[in-house]
């Protein structure tokens, strides 16, 4: 038979070891949910910084358009364009310009 000071102690050291394993996963919840909460933000931040790339790109079309209207036309004899034409013309013109930045640094 047990006393109950044995029991009670049996029964501190079964809360003491229950308590110990919750603590324990909480633990490994909250470093799952620091990682995952990291990754999101990771995420978060390209997405908006991709966004603002993209917007960046429809405002900087507008003077584009409006400098080969003003000048290539007058000075070239070329065709007028308009705001899609711009930003593509924007948009090849920085891919270029990329490219020959990467080889020139290699070579």
């Amino acid at each position: 038979m047990l006393t109950i000071k044995e029991a009670d102690k049996a029964y501190q050291e079964a809360w003491k070891a229950c308590l110990e394993a919750k603590i324990k996963a909480k633990l490994k919840r909250n470093r799952f949910m620091n990682v995952l909460e990291k990754v999101l933000l990771g995420l978060g931040v390209t997405f908006v910084v991709f966004g603002l790339m993209f917007a960046l790109s429809f405002i900087v079309a507008w003077p584009v358009m409006l400098l080969w209207n003003l000048l290539c036309p007058v000075l070239f004899g070329l065709p007028v364009i308009g705001y899609w034409q711009a930003w593509g013309l924007n948009l090849l013109c920085g891919l270029l310009i990329k490219s020959m930045n990467i080889r020139a640094k290699q070579g």
